[in-house]
């Protein structure tokens, strides 16, 4: 049997990981680097082919847009 704070986070990682998936792959893909992978803005850019400076703006168009879905 789950305990309530147990039901609590498998419901809400439930309602993120929906909420995700309506975002476009690019904000997607930059969320999930930065906080699934931990990855710094300079390796995300890295990884996207742009600098750290777009990494982290991107970034932050993607949580806007995350927020706007929770």
């Amino acid at each position: 049997m789950l305990n309530l704070d147990q039901e609590t986070r498998e419901q809400d990682a439930r309602v993120l990981e929906e909420a995700l998936e309506k975002l476009i792959s690019e904000h997607q893909a930059i969320i999930r680097l930065r906080h699934q992978e931990k990855l710094t803005f300079a390796q995300i850019g890295e990884s996207m082919n742009c600098s750290a400076d777009d990494a982290k703006r991107l970034w932050g168009q993607a949580i806007e847009e995350l927020s706007k879905k929770l």
